[in-house]
């Protein structure tokens, strides 16, 4: 990840990416959200063990090997980091889906989304507001990106690739944290900069705050939620020095972490 992305709307807290075990990770402050990233590589590392028997019978019906990796380190992510956040074993975490079918806790105890394209996942976390995250990989070259389905007609934008990811992937992150994913019109949906807190998507009366980041590799990755938020923590998973151990996955991982928080 590049660290110039995030500098225009954030004060860097915390050396970046400091590798620490993933046990290290600290519960989330009521303004915290965090994004945790990881490359689909780690379902190597990671047991299916992790997933109640619904998650692993959906894993074992997907065709293709990718398909399977990206649902497997998604849901392991997803349970690894929630059940350390509330010190609760992964597989005793219990999930359902709400009135509009958005994966959610039973208990309500926290707010996540996940993604997935290409070879990484996302997991966004948040203790107390609607979370939204989307993570898209670059399209092939020669693809025709699909502006008609996605600029509204007062965005200015450029019409190139970094363009095309950073506004799909913001309006993505927004339309999965009210609920309704691809079921929005994007073309309803404006984003705009808003210096220190990054960027804003409105729909009329609705607003939702945002950032957008990218990965080396090409990857954008935006999240979204409710209201403003003060801290945003970034956590890449990676399979790191043998040294570092999680017992509950029991195999080597570690978070390299950053912490920004927004300037006021």
């Amino acid at each position: 990840m590049r660290l110039t992305d995030l500098k225009p709307y954030f004060t860097v807290k915390s050396s970046p990416f400091r590798a620490q075990p993933l046990s290290a990770i600290k519960p989330l402050a009521a303004e915290d959200v965090m994004v945790i990233f990881a490359p689909i590589s780690l379902s190597a590392v990671l047991p299916t063990a992790l997933l109640s028997r619904h998650e692993r019978q959906r894993c074992e019906q997907f065709r293709f090997l990718e398909d399977r990796q990206r649902f497997l380190t998604c849901h392991a992510i997803k349970r690894v980091a929630i059940g350390q956040i509330m010190s609760i074993p992964p597989q005793e975490l219990a999930f359902c889906t709400d009135s509009r079918r958005k994966p959610k806790l039973r208990d309500n105890a926290m707010f996540f989304n996940l993604s997935h394209s290409g070879k990484w996942i996302a997991v966004a976390l948040c203790a107390n507001r609607e979370i939204g995250v989307d993570v898209q990989s670059t399209p092939h070259n020669g693809i025709e990106l699909p502006w008609g389905m996605l600029r509204h007609p007062d965005e200015c934008c450029s019409y190139d690739m970094t363009s095309f990811l950073r506004i799909w992937t913001l309006k993505e992150a927004a339309s999965k944290c009210c609920g309704k994913g691809l079921t929005l019109d994007f073309t309803t949906l404006y984003t705009q900069n808003a210096g220190p807190t990054g960027y804003q998507c409105l729909a009329g009366i609705y607003r939702w705050y945002a950032c957008h980041f990218k990965l080396a590799c090409g990857t954008a990755i935006s999240v979204a939620a409710e209201s403003a938020w003060r801290r945003l923590r970034l956590v890449r998973i990676s399979q790191p020095f043998t040294h570092i151990i999680d017992k509950t996955v029991g195999r080597p991982l570690a978070a390299h972490q950053i912490v920004c928080e927004r300037r006021r």
